[in-house]
């Protein structure tokens, strides 16, 4: 599958920001709880849910990509310490960023996609 020629993007509120790289974050815990199966069924459909979206935002990503870029985003590295770096120009790795935060922003009805 190849990389997308067009990203959607919309400058949003540092604290949308923030809840959306919160939730991205999270998905490792969120993923070793839902492995674990120990669950109620609530927290379990909320679980899936957010990992979903996360799933849902991360493949626009190429795929060797994607688990470097998620890492970059939770503890908010950026491309000069990337390991990822060498695989983009500056301007493209944070275009790939920023779509991401925002379609987890979406996916988590904090924005709406603007058209």
């Amino acid at each position: 599958m190849g990389r997308p020629k067009e990203f959607e993007y919309s400058k949003l509120p540092r604290e949308v920001v923030g809840v959306a790289v919160a939730v991205i974050a999270d998905y490792g815990r969120r993923k070793r709880e839902i492995e674990r199966g120990a669950l109620s069924e609530g927290l379990l459909s909320s679980y899936l849910r957010y990992n979903g979206i996360v799933d849902s935002a991360f493949e626009c990503i190429e795929e060797g990509a994607r688990r470097e870029l998620m890492d970059d985003i939770s503890v908010g590295r950026g491309w000069h310490t990337s390991k990822i770096g060498y695989m983009y120009t500056l301007r493209s790795y944070y275009i790939r960023k920023r779509q991401v935060i925002y379609t987890v922003a979406v996916g988590l009805g904090l924005t709406e996609i603007k058209g």
